[in-house]
């Protein structure tokens, strides 16, 4: 998953950057000079963030999937 990509998913959750940066064990001030352009995330970056993306995902599909079978 390239940095776009986690910065689509993020937004469409309505997430902000904090929390997933939290979830990811990554720096936020980090995470802003990647949304600027300023510096470029390393590979294993990435992957730490597309795997907080996925579980936050994961976590509201079973949350909706649990108030759907009340």
């Amino acid at each position: 998953m390239m940095f776009a990509d986690i910065e689509k998913a993020r937004r469409e959750m309505d997430v902000t950057a904090r929390v997933l940066c939290d979830r990811a064990g990554v720096d936020p001030a980090a995470y802003s000079q990647f949304r600027r352009g300023r510096r470029d995330p390393r590979e294993s970056t990435l992957r730490k963030l597309a795997q907080a993306v996925d579980r936050l995902k994961a976590e509201r599909q079973e949350a909706g999937n649990a108030g759907s079978a009340a």
